[in-house]
């Protein structure tokens, strides 16, 4: 087992894995067509971990193949994505972003934005054949780059669609998740995230762009008071 230092600390946490184990539970029962005996259905355990992994690391698998360790933090804090230079393979997950079935593009950051931005910009700066993202689909030549432009573009647009919104219902997040969800998540055909899921990654992306907005806000009123 391998993980950032982030990470196990956070595995070790009660609450963590209380959070854990409802989720699993959650996608568990929206799976068919699956003989029962073919699904992991145990609960999460915490477990310990036998390697620390660090930014820049490069972990050989086999001789000639090693694997370069990214710190991608933003998705969560812990985030990490993985490089395989030698064959120009990039295991992104969620640090790239997300497209689904429709083609739409999920940004995912859950803790913090500009982070994530970042992270996001310094994978598309890598030379990738294949991307591999965090759930569906794996992008492959010219394609990948074409997901990386449109990937950081949907980021930065989210974030002034919810300072928007935000204007509108006078800093709700209650409010404004309530609409992102009817426009973007209400409408979308199976199979979809579990809704459970859905609104907790929602409201932390709105919730921390809130947050920031409120203090620039602040801000603001400093400044014009000074002037």
């Amino acid at each position: 087992m391998a993980a950032s230092s982030i990470a196990a600390q956070i595995i070790s946490r009660p609450n963590a894995q209380r959070l854990i184990r409802a989720l699993s539970q959650d996608v568990i029962s929206l799976i068919t067509g699956i003989e029962s005996n073919q699904l992991l259905e145990e609960p999460f355990e915490p477990f310990e971990l036998e390697i620390i992994l660090t930014d820049g690391q490069l972990i050989e698998i086999e001789e000639g193949l090693t694997v370069q360790i990214l710190a991608t933090p933003g998705h969560t804090r812990d985030f990490l994505s993985y490089f395989i230079q030698n064959k120009k393979i990039l295991i992104a997950s969620e640090a790239a972003g997300c497209a689904d079935g429709t083609g739409q593009i999920f940004t995912e950051f859950l803790v913090d934005y500009e982070d994530y931005l970042a992270g996001l910009k310094r994978l598309a700066a890598l030379d990738v054949e294949v991307l591999c993202q965090g759930h569906q689909f794996v992008f492959v030549g010219e394609a990948v780059k074409n997901f990386f432009a449109r990937s950081i573009e949907s980021t930065e647009r989210f974030k002034v669609m919810v300072e928007e919104l935000l204007r509108i219902e006078g800093g709700s997040v209650e409010r404004v998740v309530a609409r992102i969800k009817a426009e973007e998540y209400d409408v979308k055909p199976f199979p979809k995230q579990p809704e459970k899921a859905y609104i907790l990654n929602l409201s932390a992306r709105v919730s921390h762009i809130a947050q920031s907005f409120k203090e620039n806000n602040v801000a603001d009123k400093k400044n014009l008071a000074i002037v």
